[in-house]
């Protein structure tokens, strides 16, 4: 049964409870098989995650809730990873340091790893040694942020990265909050298995000076990882817009996160080629908090995939200063184009009188938070040009209440965030 630690320290405050109730569920694993024969493994766990605490008091509590079911009943051997995440916590904490090192050498166990490093000592100086075939899921946090100037910040050493090579089954990696040098980390050093790759908040040392005629991190990162659907690297300062390009060969990439990444700026040309020739299975694309503006956006329109933007102002970006205007958002969805803007060569795309000929745009999620040029003319586009439109967020914008009124009227299937109103 997966429940929040609080809620069953509320139910079971005695150890004696607490037995009573491992004892009951053990005897009832080990007595019990259900094998569903309509329905698939997750459905059936999904019911029997239902019964309360008080049912299981009632051994036949799991017959009564599949009864009328068409389910085969076996035995089975009960294993401690079959327990939810917030039981075992409990269960842990009654064990001294060398029971609990005795259970870490049951590899069974390391099936999700999720470390935490002070930042005073390499922590994970002898975890490779766990990993196995079984292995899928690597979180590495650190909770202080790391400083590049301070050597104990490194947590990880030279043979670190290429032993996890060998984790044949790894799907998620994630390191938070690291130091980590490009001389010990490199790309061809994961499984080719991972799919989901996250470093938020990691600086890079030992980075080449000139950063836009080097290789790069991420260089050939469709061969390394060429299953790697989800890219993570929020408040990366080492991501510049040229990395847009390796990226964007990534055949089966679906979600880009970039939050907070100030490089971000002044990137046409990389957008423009990737989103031309690559990313065509990009259905998220995240660059809340970075300096993007109306051109950049412009580009990924060309991507027929793409289903979710997230856009945010930063804090520290004067209002007066190119952002993001009706100019972006109104780019999403139309044929009728204009290119003519005095002194600059811009697309632009309005709403014509007769409504225009739109796209078969597949947006559905809009998200322009705190831009103060966008007004109701971005309500208006939506309304009539985004047809798949299922939540838009225009908080901190200018657009009035009485255009929000419309649109709530005309598009009451679309969620609708919005602060007050502009009178």
């Amino acid at each position: 049964m997966d429940r929040n630690v609080e809620h069953i320290k509320r139910n079971f405050q005695s150890d004696d409870k607490i037995d009573q109730f491992e004892a009951k569920k053990r005897k009832l694993d080990s007595e019990y098989k259900l094998i569903s024969v309509e329905e698939n493994t997750e459905s059936k766990y999904d019911k029997i995650d239902s019964i309360t605490e008080k049912e299981w008091e009632n051994e036949t509590s799991v017959q009564e809730v599949c009864k009328g079911e068409n389910y085969e009943i076996k035995e089975r051997n009960a294993n401690l990873d079959c327990l939810s995440d917030d039981i075992l916590l409990i269960l842990l904490s009654y064990l001294n340091s060398s029971d609990l090192f005795n259970l870490s050498l049951d590899k069974t166990l390391w099936y999700k790893v999720f470390a935490i490093c002070d930042g005073k000592w390499p922590s994970h100086a002898l975890l490779p040694s766990y990993f196995n075939h079984g292995t899928k899921y690597l979180h590495f946090l650190k909770k202080k942020k790391s400083s590049i100037n301070d050597p104990e910040d490194i947590c990880f050493g030279n043979n670190f990265f290429p032993s996890l090579r060998s984790v044949s089954n790894l799907k998620t990696f994630i390191l938070q909050n690291h130091v980590i040098s490009t001389k010990t980390f490199k790309l061809k050093y994961l499984p080719e298995s991972i799919t989901e790759l996250r470093l938020p908040g990691t600086q890079l040392i030992d980075v080449p000076l000139d950063t836009y005629t080097h290789p790069g991190f991420f260089s050939k990162v469709n061969v390394f990882l060429p299953n790697l659907e989800i890219v993570d690297v929020s408040y990366c300062q080492w991501f510049h817009p040229h990395v847009l390009l390796p990226l964007a060969k990534c055949s089966k990439l679906k979600m880009l996160i970039l939050i907070g990444c100030r490089q971000m700026k002044d990137f046409i040309p990389y957008a423009s080629l990737a989103a031309a020739f690559g990313y065509q299975n990009l259905e998220t694309l995240d660059m809340r908090l970075t300096d993007v503006v109306d051109r950049e956006i412009g580009c990924f329109n060309k991507i027929k995939s793409l289903k979710h933007i997230f856009l945010e102002k930063p804090n520290d970006l004067h209002s007066y200063g190119e952002s993001i205007t009706d100019i972006c958002t109104t780019s999403l969805g139309m044929r009728n184009w204009h290119s003519h803007v005095p002194g600059n060569m811009v697309l632009i795309c309005r709403i014509p009188e007769d409504g225009g000929t739109f796209v078969d745009h597949t947006l559905e999620t809009l998200v322009v938070r705190n831009y103060p040029k966008i007004t109701d003319i971005t309500l208006k586009h939506a309304e009539k040009c985004l047809k798949s439109l299922k939540y838009l967020d225009v908080t901190g914008c200018s657009c009035t209440a009485a255009q929000i009124a419309i649109f709530k009227k005309n598009r009451p299937e679309v969620k609708l965030l919005c602060s007050d109103a502009v009178a």
